[in-house]
């Protein structure tokens, strides 16, 4: 199972395992990628998300083109957001009621954005569009059009909202794909709405797994950088909630190197728990309220209990030890190693 840059092993016995619910694990053969790298027009600034995958990319499209003959800006994830408020912003209109302002170089020049595709608890999906909704400043925005429950997979308001702002840059494109353990399994270049559709009908067809209900539950959210924060495996625990019965166990393995990743996790590590409305607020309590929440990570023990009410391990072993020592594995255990890729959906 994935856990930052190595991998963890968990031995159960056959008596005590549920099933393993995993991912097609198949990638997209090199040339197909290279071909549709050739594709990709040269823009005057590349965004992207800062994913492993993401990163890989822009360095193979600047090999691709070699002298392009123009000097193409590169900016990482949500350091955009410091090169966005140094500039001047231009107003381009109201949406949904809303008066939005671009900052001028989303106007003026063209833009190519590279970021990964996935499920999302509050978008629905997650990608191109509200990646850039979020970098302009309108994540606040978007929560407050969100209807307050998990919404994995489906056409939200809130990304409904994002996507009639995004429509508003007539000079950007993205190249969006969808990862899988051994590459990149699907990829599609173009608009950002078109773009959209590939991603959703292949992630709807290949990545949502009917799985049956567990009291026990082992979720993999690592892998490529995914387990990063304790924002993103919120998010992945979050798209696989359904499966997670009410007074469970769940084990959420991440390694969470780079910290909490919110400021709506941070203020509840200060002691000023989130508010419900908050997206990462809402999980939270979501989890606590249904489950036991086991977090392997290497946050400090005292942010994970007493302020965010998990239930804090080193390691796995020590964690599957602990229910083991509870339930005297009364329970079966349900293993997603790689959670982080899919959306499971109950089924009887």
């Amino acid at each position: 199972m994935p856990y930052g840059n190595v991998e963890v092993v968990i031995n159960v016995k056959a008596e005590q395992l549920g099933e393993i619910i995993d991912i097609d694990n198949q990638a997209i053969e090199k040339e197909s990628l290279r071909s549709k790298l050739a594709a990709v027009s040269v823009p005057d600034i590349i965004v992207h998300d800062q994913f492993e995958y993401s990163k890989k990319i822009v360095h193979e499209l600047i090999s691709t083109w070699g002298e392009a003959g123009k000097t193409v800006k590169i900016f990482s994830g949500y350091d955009i957001e410091n090169a966005w408020n140094d500039a001047q912003s231009v107003e381009v209109g109201p949406v949904d009621g809303s008066m939005i302002r671009f900052p001028s170089p989303l106007i003026d020049q063209s833009i190519l954005v590279v970021s990964m595709g996935s499920f999302h608890p509050i978008y629905g999906y997650y990608g191109t569009i509200p990646f850039i909704a979020e970098t302009i400043g309108l994540r606040e925005q978007m929560i407050r059009r969100w209807r307050k429950t998990v919404e994995s997979g489906k056409d939200t308001d809130a990304f409904w909202f994002a996507e009639k702002v995004v429509s508003n840059l007539k000079k950007l494109v993205s190249f969006e794909y969808v990862p899988s353990p051994s590459g990149i399994a699907h990829l599609a270049y173009g608009d950002a709405s078109s773009v959209r559709s590939s991603i959703k009908e292949f992630i709807d067809n290949k990545r949502q797994i009917k799985a049956k209900g567990s009291r026990l539950v082992i979720l993999g959210c690592g892998g490529l950088g995914l387990d990063s924060t304790l924002s993103s495996a919120l998010i992945t625990a979050g798209n696989n909630m359904s499966i997670i019965p009410k007074d469970a166990e769940i084990v959420v393995v991440a390694e969470c190197g780079k910290g909490l990743g919110s400021q709506e996790l941070r203020a509840a590590a200060d002691n000023m728990a989130p508010q419900r409305s908050s997206s990462e607020g809402f999980i939270l309590e979501s989890l606590r309220s249904t489950a036991n929440v086991h977090l392997v990570s290497i946050l400090p023990k005292s942010i994970v209990e007493r302020r965010l009410g998990f239930i804090a391990h080193s390691s796995l072993k020590e964690a599957f030890e602990s229910i083991e020592s509870k339930h005297g594995w009364r329970l079966k255990s349900t293993i997603l190693p790689h959670a982080s890729f899919m959306m499971t959906t109950r089924v009887s």
